[in-house]
């Protein structure tokens, strides 16, 4: 995460998205070194790197996506349904 923070232009939003872990041991994809469990879990992987950051979740019945938003500026979304770390 350093390093992907210190290629970043002032301003930048690192984004991306990230599977749930499954309930059970184990892991969806064996090539993931870790699968995040919850919003909170996700969330706190990223607070120590960033001021700002924004997890959007949508739920299918095959898999849950963690859509992530990582910024030390503002981020432009609504936090409404969107999990929030303020630190």
């Amino acid at each position: 995460m350093t390093r992907i923070k210190s290629i970043l232009k002032p301003g930048g939003i690192l984004s991306g998205y990230t599977i749930k872990g499954p309930e059970h041991e184990g892991k969806h994809f064996h090539q993931h070194e870790y699968e995040f469990h919850s919003e909170e879990d996700l969330g706190r992987f990223f607070a120590p790197y960033f001021k700002n950051v924004q997890i959007l979740t949508t739920v299918f019945p095959q898999r849950t996506n963690f859509y992530f938003f990582a910024s030390d500026e503002t981020l432009p979304f609504n936090s409404r349904n969107i999990y929030s770390i303020a630190q």
